[in-house]
């Protein structure tokens, strides 16, 4: 399942946000996916859509030509992500993410993020009968039928304690096998709620009326913000989420072109071959 990995988000530069990358851990961007492999990282997602603009055409292509000529072993996914800007061009967004896993040959994983109130409002509205119409429209054209509904490689990415609300079409979330994807992001909103990974999901693990019980892949925040919080939290929080029973497996990283090469360690360690039992992803 892609979403039992760690991934790796690369934003509106991807790869110069690869070369940092590589830089960090002491070479070019060759060098950074080689150690990002021998750390467990199992997926790449670049940001690839901004509403109806592109993002970083052709560095799907280029990424995985590289994974192939580097005969890279754990690095093998590499999909891409969106942000959904309106309800009223949700079918033009679905279309458009659509014709990208197509034409940039993504892997069978991709992630919508819909945190800025694009489809949420009062149940029943226009602007929330766009993410209606957007699954409607997801469902009816390939490949996004079958990365949601076969691969279950579909993530829908959100503020960590909208499951408390009313205010998103959560049911259509469900159609599409959604996969939930908080945004954890202490670092940039540390007095918002539930924006640690044990409480965001463990709201999402309980479920509620509107919200249905899902697969849940924290998406933590690395970027640089107003408080410096670190791989080490992130860790310890996701371990607490585990013990709590409601971590399912895996988890990603936003803002990765920040991460230390201690973090990168630290990240590694709690990545291992799929099935292990004391592990926070597979590959």
């Amino acid at each position: 399942m892609p979403f039992q990995r760690c991934h790796v988000w690369l934003l509106d530069n991807a790869m110069d946000e690869l070369g940092v990358i590589g830089a960090r851990l002491g070479g070019d961007v060759d060098r950074g996916l080689r150690e990002l492999d021998a750390r467990g990282v199992g997926a790449l997602v670049p940001k690839l859509q901004d509403g109806q603009n592109e993002v970083n055409v052709g560095v799907v292509t280029e990424v995985k030509a590289r994974i192939a000529r580097l005969g890279l072993e754990r690095l093998r996914l590499v999909g891409g992500w969106a942000q959904n800007r309106g309800h009223e061009t949700a079918t033009a967004d679905a279309e458009k993410s659509n014709g990208l896993l197509v034409r940039e040959a993504c892997d069978a994983l991709w992630a919508s993020s819909c945190e800025d109130d694009t489809y949420k409002a009062d149940p029943g509205s226009e602007r929330w009968l766009g993410l209606t119409r957007f699954v409607d429209r997801c469902l009816e054209i390939e490949p996004m039928r079958s990365v949601m509904l076969e691969a279950g490689g579909w993530g829908f990415c959100y503020l960590p304690n909208e499951p408390a609300g009313q205010f998103f079409d959560w049911a259509s979330v469900k159609r599409a096998s959604g996969r939930s994807v908080p945004e954890c992001y202490p670092n940039e909103f540390p007095d918002a709620p539930s924006q640690w990974p044990h409480d965001a999901l463990d709201l999402a693990a309980r479920g509620f009326p509107q919200f249905p019980r899902s697969f849940g892949h924290p998406l933590v925040g690395q970027h640089e913000s107003h408080v410096d919080v670190g791989a080490a939290q992130y860790i310890d929080s996701m371990w607490r989420a585990k013990a709590a029973g409601v971590f399912t497996c895996g988890y990603s990283i936003y803002g990765a072109h920040h991460v230390t090469v201690p973090e990168w360690d630290a990240y590694g360690a709690v990545n291992a071959a799929a099935g292990t039992a004391n592990a926070l992803a597979w590959f």
